[in-house]
């Protein structure tokens, strides 16, 4: 199966919003992001995704909690590490 970009899950997100009322986007953005998940769509591309939308924003949410925006430090490059100074 060929993976789509995320520029391609917003367009499709956006074709659908078009022809949804507004009453039933909440419930849609639900469907979708548990769908983008059955299909392998990585949880940091739900996030970037939810950034562009508020409905899918709150779905994203509700299925991976709020994101943690130290998350992807890379602690292990600490520029404030000292181990390897030596104590006199």
């Amino acid at each position: 199966m060929t993976e789509m970009s995320e520029e391609q899950l917003i367009e499709l997100w956006d074709m659908f919003t078009e022809h949804v009322p507004k009453t039933a986007k909440e419930d849609l953005a639900t469907q979708y992001v548990k769908w983008c998940q059955d299909n392998g769509v990585d949880d940091d591309t739900l996030y970037d995704l939810g950034a562009e939308d508020p409905y899918i924003g709150e779905a994203v949410e509700t299925f991976l909690g709020k994101q943690d925006k130290y998350e992807n430090e890379d602690w292990e490059d600490d520029p404030y590490d000292d181990e390897d100074d030596e104590w006199e």
